[in-house]
């Protein structure tokens, strides 16, 4: 049972009736940011990937591979593109994987 002093129809301190209320009008009352705003921030967001992974495959020379030549060069190989496959350089440090540690 609610206290006497709290009425369900009555407006809030801004002049809300929150049972009139769709389900977009409370968000937009109760998120600080507009979701406008937030979906400007996600499009933004995903403009950038995609400009990433563009820009990967247009400096692997826009090989379908060049996700795992990427993969191939950051790990100290050298990508051999007649056989489409990594090899190893000697004497190049190669860090360990944090997986296969044992802490």
């Amino acid at each position: 049972m609610l206290p006497s002093n709290q009425n369900p129809k009555r407006p809030n301190d801004h002049g809300y009736n929150y049972s009139d209320l769709t389900f977009w009008e409370k968000v937009t009352i109760i998120s600080p940011i507009p979701l406008k705003t937030v979906g400007f921030l996600v499009l933004i967001g995903v403009l950038l990937l995609v400009a990433y992974y563009f820009s990967l495959f247009a400096i692997h020379g826009f090989s379908p591979d060049f996700l795992q030549i990427n993969d191939c060069v950051e790990s100290g190989g050298r990508w051999n593109a007649a056989e489409k496959r990594c090899e190893r350089v000697p004497d190049v440090y190669v860090p360990p994987d944090p997986a296969m540690q044992g802490y």
